[in-house]
């Protein structure tokens, strides 16, 4: 019969465990060059509005469509994260703590709903001459700056939520 492994045993395994995931959640990262494009196609397709017709605008939708396609697709298989300079593909769902899926919807629901509230404010931008370009360039300056601080933030709630979840599986509540 194999033997019970002593607490000190069972503590340095689980937190070999845990390093383990912290290094793969590390490997899901962002490269810088892959926000600053993201970036650069933000800003491209909000001046679009400014500087093509209404029957070209198509043609920006279209191309932002293609590209959020292209990039699920890589993100999802691993010589495509490896092509945009990821180490690691990305988590399957099922992989995802509930805690971390309430989470993210409710920052998408609070982003709605003030969404909602500003379309309702009285002022219309369209008085002040290549407002779209100017928001692309406000939104894309924002992405640049932001990015790793919105991935860290990511990454250290997903860790929280993964911790939260397995000490509630471990300890049978």
């Amino acid at each position: 019969m194999a033997e019970q492994p002593t607490p000190e045993d069972a503590s340095r395994a689980l937190g070999a465990v845990r390093r383990r995931q912290d290094q793969a959640l590390d490997a899901m990262r962002e490269p810088r060059w892959l926000s600053a494009s993201w970036a650069v196609v933000a800003f491209l397709f909000f001046a679009s509005f400014d500087f093509l017709d209404e029957d070209h605008r198509i043609w920006s939708y279209l191309a932002l469509d293609a590209l959020l396609i292209a990039q699920l697709g890589l993100l999802h298989s691993r010589r495509g994260s490896a092509l945009l300079g990821r180490r690691s593909a990305g988590m399957p769902m099922r992989g995802v703590p509930p805690t971390y899926l309430l989470a993210l919807t409710a920052i998408l629901i609070t982003v709605g709903a003030a969404y909602s509230v500003g379309s309702l404010i009285p002022f219309r931008p369209g008085d002040i001459p290549y407002w779209h370009t100017l928001l692309g360039l406000a939104l894309a300056i924002s992405m640049t700056l932001f990015a790793g601080k919105f991935q860290d933030l990511q990454l250290r709630l997903l860790r929280y939520s993964r911790r939260r979840s397995g000490a509630e599986t471990h300890d049978g509540s």
